[in-house]
């Protein structure tokens, strides 16, 4: 069969070169770091055309809703003071912002 299997997030420790699976389908080229090195910020599918922006907590591997913005997500950044989310659309490519609560 010509069945598609999604990429799956891991995160690895350079200094020990551990590897962990989070256990969360997507892509790692859709997610953002936090300056604390624990918490990503990843636009995961929602549907094939829409994705959802999660907070993820790469020690405890538990993810917490931020936004829906219902378009599909080409990039996410994180501002330098972590207060708004900036994402590519995929479909038209302007940038949009989210205030992080």
């Amino acid at each position: 069969t010509d069945e598609k299997t999604e990429p799956f997030l891991w995160v690895k420790t350079l200094e020990t070169r551990e590897e962990k699976s989070l256990d969360i389908a997507g892509s790692a080229g859709k997610c953002a770091w936090s300056i604390d090195d624990i918490n990503i910020i990843c636009a995961l599918a929602k549907s094939p055309s829409v994705d959802e922006l999660y907070q993820i907590n790469t020690s405890s591997n538990s993810r917490e809703l931020i936004a829906e913005p219902e378009v599909p997500i080409k990039e996410v950044l994180l501002s330098v003071t972590e207060d708004y989310l900036i994402f590519q659309n995929a479909s038209d490519e302007k940038l949009y912002a989210i205030k992080i609560p």
